[in-house]
């Protein structure tokens, strides 16, 4: 026996040398080449015994490993097209039922997000356009956003202390500061500060 095979000659140099039957069988031992375990380790070259455990995790690896490979660069993708696609249609479609159910196409122009001074002067705090939301902070401010979300009016009470009157703030549909005839102001300057009455309603 020569590095662990069986051959008819113990001066074998050649590894590569596939053992006899005869030798084998001489040996009295037909699973020398498994390490004397052939249920639980295999042989298949003849010169190294492999563990069947070792052998079947190693494939359990590769076939995982593989279907994980299939999955992102092929299935996920997919998955992920077709989602957004579902969303997008979803909004579509449910701002479409809302449009219809109001009774307003939303091809026309909503004039009640528009920048005109005259139309955001007539908002009315206290009833206002449907889709638009208002809040009172903790500062008793209210805070007033349109249908699409932009911060469109801020309305502060009275200050004694700063010495302010209550006024409200406007805001083009970008949520920039403009004064009461629709023009570009800083918050802060004089003309931002717009009067209202007891209501919260523009005071021209």
């Amino acid at each position: 026996m020569h590095k662990g095979i069986f051959g008819d000659s113990p001066t074998l140099r050649n590894d590569r040398y596939m053992p006899s039957v005869h030798a084998i069988l001489q040996s009295g031992n037909l699973y020398a080449y498994t390490m004397n375990d052939p249920i639980n380790f295999i042989d298949p070259s003849g010169e190294i015994a492999i563990s069947l455990t070792v052998a079947g995790i190693a494939v359990i690896v590769v076939a995982t490993g593989a279907i994980l490979y299939v999955y992102y660069t092929q299935v996920m993708p997919t998955l992920i097209d077709s989602t957004s696609s579902s969303r997008s249609a979803t909004t579509t479609t449910s701002s479409r039922g809302r449009d219809l159910a109001s009774g307003v196409n939303s091809a026309d122009v909503s004039p009640q997000s528009s920048n005109n001074p005259s139309e955001i002067n007539d908002i009315d705090p206290n009833n206002l356009p449907q889709g638009w939301t208002s809040r009172t902070d903790n500062g008793g401010r209210i805070h007033i956003r349109d249908a699409q979300g932009n911060y469109r009016i801020r309305i502060d009470p009275a200050n004694p202390k700063k010495g302010t009157e209550a006024h409200r703030h406007h805001h083009d549909e970008n949520e920039n500061p403009i004064n009461i005839d629709g023009n570009p102001t800083r918050f802060g300057n004089p003309d931002s500060h717009i009067p209202i009455d007891r209501d919260g309603r523009v005071v021209r």
